[in-house]
């Protein structure tokens, strides 16, 4: 423990008792500091339409109000007992990059002095994210169980590109880093250029903020999700054309990372109903007419996202549907061009007009060995190329009955897909096969005993190379099959350091999924990997 001077004679000289210092006896009763534990216990964010903007098109001024609470006085006092003392920062990422980053008045209501409050010059802009971070040199002053509140008012699109809903996203975490200035000049920059670090996230991508009106998302470390804290719909002031937000099912696609060929497609839905199967079909130009159809089960918010399950190297053109309704079209560049980099990789794409749809295929009826049933098996049914929003006659034969056992209907969607692994089920072998509409299936072989059914996908932990960052390039992590609306304890590991060097947390969605590029960063190499509660993750060099 580093000794604090009281008018140039150490505190330890000073308390003696029994020839051991006081100060180290009273030390000793008190909990070990640790970064994370000196993070705040909770606060709110709030994002409040002010006025349209006169100067820039397509912007307006928005007021965004933060507010942090220590409960603890020994968290509070951790900030400047070390060798090295702490600050702490708010994160707050924009998800848009290549805005008019613009920030004004920025303040803390409880504006002391000592608590060297200061907006974060710094802070960098990714090529899909901007930043509005905030910190405090000295938050050690602060009393606890106060509540800080820091407002800053900054310009933000009407319009965000990558939002499907047409709200306001952003990704918010809290952290706490060593302030590495020297002696009596404290400046952002020097904050956090070495050493450890404690980083806990608290707003998510998820937690939409209406275009219109004010609303609140509020958080606390006892609380697994954010909660609202109040909302108004709010009208805009250019004129009565303008309506309020409405959630309605929205689709967004994005580039995900590199696949086996091409890129996965980072499939985003919003606004469906909840706890709701919904029929995704991938697109790009060279199959107009979907190459790939599977099935997204929404959350209890009506909402889902993956990267997991289509991929694609033929361009320039790629989108999907998800229950006929169409996303953005995003550009990328064709097996063997080498993928873009930097900052400004990946920029929006601008859909153009579509060319005109080649005639429909034929519709086509494929059956595959289904879940155990019963006696067997179930017999799951995929129907493509069907007349869409129509009633399709589906019989079941196998050997024993050749002529047909058992018949159903099954309702194709807007583009002539339908399945299902619910209905049939047969024990009589060997030949199973369906027909729909009369269009026959192939066959499949089954026997009468059902296998046992395959384990669950385990965890896996994905990186790729990030955007450009201060020095070297970010970590693009991407979690899949952990345990749903779960913490994930994530560790950024690199051949300098290879018991790693950055600790935070991911919190997971519905389906066990997390995304982030926001995290860490290096440029030590060649070798560059993560753990995520344990499972390593495949290395990458830059």
């Amino acid at each position: 423990m580093r000794l604090k001077l009281l008018l140039g004679i150490p505190v330890t000289a000073l308390l003696v008792t029994a020839g051991v210092p006081a100060a180290i006896k009273l030390a000793a009763n008190l909990p070990p500091c640790s970064m994370e534990a000196s993070l705040p216990d909770s606060g709110a964010v709030t994002v409040k339409f002010l006025r349209t903007s006169t100067k820039n098109s397509g912007y307006a001024d928005y007021l965004i109000t933060n507010t942090l609470k220590w409960e603890s006085k020994r968290s509070l006092d951790c900030f400047h007992e070390g060798k090295v003392d702490w600050a702490f920062e708010q994160n707050i990422n924009y998800q848009q990059g290549g805005i008019t980053r613009k920030v004004w008045d920025s303040k803390v209501d409880e504006q002391h002095v000592d608590l060297g409050f200061y907006p974060d010059i710094t802070a960098l802009d990714g090529g899909y994210q901007t930043a509005f971070d905030f910190g405090f040199f000295r938050p050690g002053n602060m009393s606890p169980g106060r509540e800080y509140r820091v407002s800053q008012k900054v310009l933000l699109p009407t319009s965000p590109s990558r939002s499907s809903t047409n709200s306001h996203s952003f990704e918010i975490s809290n952290e706490v880093l060593e302030i590495n200035c020297p002696p009596l000049i404290l400046r952002p920059h020097c904050v956090g250029l070495r050493g450890e670090r404690g980083r806990s996230a608290v707003i998510e991508t998820d937690s939409l903020f209406g275009i219109y009106g004010e609303t609140c998302w509020s958080w606390a470390k006892a609380r697994e999700s954010v909660v609202s804290c109040g909302s108004s719909p709010g009208t805009p002031d250019i004129g009565p054309s303008q309506q309020s937000t409405e959630r309605t099912p929205t689709v967004h696609l994005t580039k995900g990372p590199a696949a086996p060929r091409g890129f996965w497609y980072g499939i985003t839905l919003t606004g469906f109903s909840p706890s709701t199967d919904i029929s995704v079909v991938c697109f790009d130009s060279v199959d107009r007419n979907g190459f790939y159809p599977f099935r997204l089960k929404t959350d209890s918010r009506g909402g889902t996202r993956t990267q997991s399950h289509c991929y694609s190297g033929d361009g320039p053109d790629h989108w999907v549907t998800a229950n006929g309704i169409e996303s953005n079209h995003i550009t990328w560049a064709a097996v063997g061009q080498p993928p873009p980099s930097g900052p400004s990789a990946n920029p929006p794409a601008q859909p153009g007009p579509a060319p005109p749809a080649p005639p429909r295929p034929n519709p086509t009826v494929t059956l595959a060995q289904g879940p155990p049933a019963p006696s067997g098996f179930r017999y799951a049914v995929t129907l493509n190329h069907f007349s869409p929003n129509a009633t399709v006659t589906v019989t079941c034969h196998d050997s024993v009955d050749p002529g047909g056992f058992y018949t159903f209907t099954l309702r194709t969607d807007g583009n002539g897909y339908a399945y299902t692994a619910s209905y049939c089920y047969s024990a009589d072998g060997p030949d199973h096969w369906v027909k729909a509409n009369g269009t026959e299936s192939n066959h499949v072989t089954w026997g009468g005993a059902p296998a046992p059914p395959p384990p669950p996908p385990g965890p896996s932990v994905s990186l790729a190379k990030g955007p450009v960052a201060p020095t070297g390039y970010r970590y693009a992590v991407t979690l899949q099959h952990f345990t749903a609306n779960s913490n994930v304890t994530v560790t950024c590991h690199d051949s300098v350091d290879p018991g790693g060097f950055y600790t935070f947390t991911l919190r997971t969605d519905g389906n066990g999924y997390a995304y982030t590029a926001s995290y860490c960063y290096s440029a030590d190499g060649p070798d560059h990997w993560v753990k995520a509660n344990g499972t390593e993750s495949n290395h990458v060099i830059w």
